[in-house]
């Protein structure tokens, strides 16, 4: 184990994480503001503006860059799963993690004003009505037990939803598996340039050609967005190398600029460039880190 790596290791935190609500704040607001759009437009836009909003940090020793959450080591709370309340806010703190009461009143509030709709929210309009099932998920067997059904609570069944470290728009886990050969050799430039050949190909003559337009544009947004969020570390590494004293560090910082200018928006010509495309591919994917990487022994 080389020092670089020891000096790694040893600033890892594996408790009393950081939970952060910026990522659901982001959601939110970006749900509400393109509200009424196609729902894959929607989707696509939010990601967006988290790749575009969420901060962005290097920190030291680091080589490969790439946050997957607003504090280093952090977890972002998500409500797609299930909506947080004070309880169970409570409850994280009670576990270990650091979710300041001022978090908890950011959560609250957005709670309050855009009124998250989980997929607890949504599997509770069949399961309510079902006897049989509303018996079944409250003995535990699915996942958390959930509470009796209140159809006036906004508390919601089940407790919580979860946190997670990854920008992607869950949930997600291990439901995916994305072809991560194709951005590291073709490049997301490459396939914006296909996905608009596409766009212009489309004769809207057909009941599907509508979805399929839509389908290019959101595609191109979110390949877009991946660009300029490697831009955005690009940019710091080159920031921060100005200002290094240590040239070791400020060579290094160059080289992760020149690798996020190159990645993922073209294809990877280095092991480094390939791991570093990799990465971002994979925060930008899944909101938690539990999603595969596939075959790495054969695309890298």
């Amino acid at each position: 184990m080389t020092d670089r790596v020891k000096r790694l290791k040893s600033k890892m935190i594996t408790k009393g994480q950081y939970v952060s609500v910026e990522k659901f704040r982001i959601m939110c607001e970006s749900e509400k503001k393109y509200h009424g759009e196609p729902n894959m437009m929607i989707r696509a836009k939010t990601m967006a503006e988290t790749l575009h909003q969420m901060p962005v940090y290097i920190l030291p020793d680091e080589l490969i860059v790439g946050a997957p959450a607003s504090h280093p080591w952090g977890y972002e709370l998500d409500t797609t799963l299930g909506v947080w309340d004070s309880d169970e806010a409570q409850a994280l703190r009670d576990d270990g993690y650091i979710f300041p009461k001022e978090e908890e009143e950011k959560m609250l509030r957005l709670n309050e004003e855009f009124e998250p709709f989980s997929m607890y929210s949504g599997a509770n309009l069949i399961v309510a009505p079902n006897k049989k099932l509303d018996d079944f998920v409250q003995t535990g067997m699915c996942l958390a037990p959930w509470k009796p059904n209140d159809p006036s609570s906004r508390k919601g069944r089940v407790g919580g939803g979860l946190i997670a470290s990854g920008l992607g728009l869950g949930p997600g886990w291990t439901l995916l598996c994305i072809d991560y050969e194709l951005p590291i050799y073709t490049g997301f430039e490459e396939l914006i340039r296909r996905a608009d050949e596409c766009q212009q190909k489309n004769t809207y003559y057909d009941p599907k050609s509508f979805d399929r337009g839509i389908g290019y544009e959101s595609f191109k947004i979110v390949l877009q967005a991946a660009i300029d969020f490697a831009e955005r570390y690009a940019v710091l590494a080159e920031e921060m190398a100005e200002k290094e004293t240590d040239p070791q560090r400020k060579k290094e910082l160059l080289e992760i600029a020149e690798t996020c200018h190159r990645v993922p928006a073209k294809p990877a010509r280095t092991f480094r460039e390939a791991m570093q495309c990799l990465w971002f591919c994979f925060i930008m994917m899944s909101p938690c880190a539990t999603t595969p990487i596939g075959r790495f022994d054969q695309y890298m």
